[in-house]
């Protein structure tokens, strides 16, 4: 039988959706949003770790079984540089000239709402890491981030990350792999896509196109 989220989860999900829509902010200015992020994942019983790469912030939650094992669900906590022009909507951006027109403040809600369900429910062994990073949108987030945190840093094994897309093109039935390469030596489990000037280079990818970079399964020089 497959987890189901209660009635009382979704309803909370759509009310930090709309909370956090409302205060949109760009890379390393995402103080309101890290504390509104914070408090939830306090509220919940988590451990959290803030002040990671200036505004991250990352919430640990242990399950009841015995395990040495550890993952990361990731999120973004960054907003755009984009006037939101939607004087009707009760839960619009009260900052001026700043929106989240990415998905962020759906992509926290529904962190918040795994977070939710994991420490209502512990039924898993080991440990599940609940990552907010700042600074997606171009700003290298992810690569102050990683050294910044010891949760990250024990996430930091030769092993591919693992993301869900929304992309349309893949089934429901199968997730997206990729693998962003951080350093010669590591793979990083948040999220950055790998740039190149040059497009023909087979690292180059977005971050939305995980496939069109390095697979997991090949060598990374």
């Amino acid at each position: 039988m497959k987890p189901s989220l209660s009635e009382e989860t979704l309803a909370r999900m759509m009310q930090w959706r709309h909370a956090l829509h409302a205060m949109p902010e760009i890379a390393y200015q995402e103080h309101k949003t890290a504390d509104f992020v914070a408090a939830r994942l306090s509220e919940m019983g988590l451990r959290v770790e803030r002040g990671l790469a200036c505004t991250g912030v990352i919430g640990i939650l242990q399950g009841r079984g015995t395990s040495n094992r550890m993952i990361a669900l990731r999120a973004e906590l960054d907003a755009l540089p984009i006037t939101e022009d939607n004087p009707t909507l009760n839960y619009a951006s009260r900052h001026n000239g700043r929106m989240h027109a990415c998905g962020h403040d759906g992509h926290m809600a529904m962190l918040l709402g795994a977070a939710d369900h994991l420490a209502h429910t512990r039924n898993f062994a080991g440990t599940v890491a609940f990552v907010f990073q700042p600074a997606e949108e171009n700003e290298n987030g992810a690569r102050r981030m990683i050294p910044h945190s010891q949760a990250s840093a024990s996430l930091l094994r030769p092993n591919p990350s693992r993301r869900t897309t929304k992309e349309p093109s893949c089934s429901l039935a199968k997730v997206a792999i990729r693998t962003t390469v951080m350093n010669q030596k590591r793979n990083a489990l948040l999220g950055e896509g790998c740039y190149s000037d040059d497009r023909d280079d087979p690292r180059y990818h977005q971050a939305t196109y995980p496939w069109n970079g390095y697979k997991p399964w090949q060598s990374q020089k």
